[in-house]
């Protein structure tokens, strides 16, 4: 039974995770999504995600454009006079989980990234710890960017700007490594996921519970026009890390970030921790 108030603090707990040019506050770059997981704005995500943000950021750094990592959260989600805020992030660390009796079976790297934002500010945040059992065909949420900066700021009049995160439905459509598995390691959904999708939390559509972390689809490529321009873009069915391996890694680790943050958390550039996108961002109310 899906329960539709979980929606507002669902999505008001999800973030875009990318770059802005030094001290200015609109998106260069979305890689993909994350969820807090402490209401002091710790946030899990993809690796793949974080180390695509340190890439983007040399890539750019060798022409000569220099970036800064933002977390991008869209505040007072159930109001009207909601509004995306841009927020500095630098400091995290990537997590390696050893689980030697599924070496076989389990990839050596789990693509696992905790972070945090600047500031002192208070975030809304999901339960984050081992689940009750998980079953094929459970209803499931998952919640983020998909596309990418496209979700965030469009250049043409084909669509228009989406800065919430958008939801997607689904079940559970099957377990790694197989669907009776009592610990499983990972979560095969019937959502189609893209660019940006990785990250996403999945939780239990009747509980607001995350089941584990959104990292990879089934692949397929798709060639998409943007702006007259083709590339080539890779969609499926998402998979994802199931909780059952990860709390554990997770939670010593935001113990870690914790104490580090408080003795080295510093602003890292002249724009403040937040700004608000209002006149020349958000979009005026129709009249």
């Amino acid at each position: 039974m899906v329960k539709k108030e979980i929606i507002p603090h669902l999505k008001s707990s999800c973030l875009a995770l990318g770059l802005t040019r030094v001290n200015d506050a609109q998106p260069f770059a979305v890689l993909g999504s994350g969820f807090f997981i402490d209401e002091e704005g710790f946030f899990v995500t993809a690796d793949h995600v974080a180390q695509g943000m340190v890439e983007t950021r040399e890539a750019f750094r060798i022409k000569g454009i220099d970036l800064e990592y933002r977390g991008f959260w869209f505040e007072n989600i159930d109001d009207e006079h909601g509004q995306l805020v841009s927020i500095k992030t630098e400091h995290g660390r990537s997590i390696q989980t050893d689980i030697p009796e599924l070496k076989e079976f389990f990839p050596e790297n789990q693509d696992l990234y905790i972070g945090r934002l600047s500031g002192t500010n208070k975030y809304p945040y999901l339960n984050f710890s081992k689940s009750t059992k998980i079953q094929v065909f459970d209803e499931i949420f998952m919640c983020g960017y998909p596309r990418g900066k496209r979700s965030l700021r469009t250049n043409d009049q084909s669509s228009g700007d989406r800065f919430s995160p958008i939801l997607q439905y689904g079940r559970i459509g099957s377990l790694l490594p197989t669907d009776h598995s009592q610990n499983p390691y990972g979560i095969q959904t019937d959502i189609i996921g893209t660019g940006g999708s990785s990250g996403s939390p999945i939780v239990d559509a009747d509980t607001e519970q995350v089941l584990g972390i959104a990292q990879n689809v089934i692949p397929a490529s798709t060639n998409v026009s943007i702006n007259e321009k083709n590339a080539s873009a890779k969609i499926g069915l998402v998979w994802g890390i199931s909780n059952y391996f990860v709390t554990d890694g997770i939670t010593k680790m935001l113990k870690v970030l914790k104490n580090e943050f408080n003795d080295n958390g510093r602003p890292l550039s002249d724009l403040p921790e937040r700004v608000s996108f209002e006149d020349e961002f958000f979009p005026k109310k129709l009249l």
